[in-house]
């Protein structure tokens, strides 16, 4: 299955179907899905059996974990890219809070003298055309 594929159930839900699913999907457990519906735990499982959730049901988190994998990945990019801005606040609060988020901030806030190895990937100094490590030990 790919990023952008999703699971769906297997056929056309009628009303019983999407409120089972609805149940099963906003619940902490089955006995509170089942609370919520208003039927035993075993009825719930003939709905489930009825419907075939059990694929759906099973691909839901690690749906969810990919959603929020790519959206970090985004909100890390967008954050990186608020360095740069013009406004030197923005600029400025970006770096202070990127450097406090990978623990440096404070060594640098309290005017510590650290020697900081950084290993930057090549397929990031290309993009930002960051001069290697090589680079810089040559000037």
């Amino acid at each position: 299955m790919t990023n952008k594929e999703v699971l769906k159930p297997t056929r056309d839900l009628d009303k019983v179907g999407k409120e089972t699913l609805v149940a099963l999907l906003s619940s902490n457990s089955k006995d509170q899905a089942a609370e919520q519906l208003g039927i035993t735990r075993k009825a719930l499982y003939l709905r489930e059996q009825k419907y075939d959730f059990t694929p759906f049901l099973a691909a839901v988190p690690q749906q969810a974990l990919q959603a929020l994998q790519m959206g970090s990945v985004k909100a890390a990019d967008n954050f990186i890219r608020k360095i740069d801005d013009r406004d030197s606040g923005v600029s400025l609060a970006a770096s202070r809070e990127i450097l406090d988020r990978v623990g440096l901030g404070t060594q640098i806030s309290n005017n510590q003298t650290t020697n900081i190895q950084v290993v930057i990937p090549n397929e990031l100094q290309n993009k930002y055309a960051i001069p290697s490590s090589t680079d810089t030990d040559n000037q």
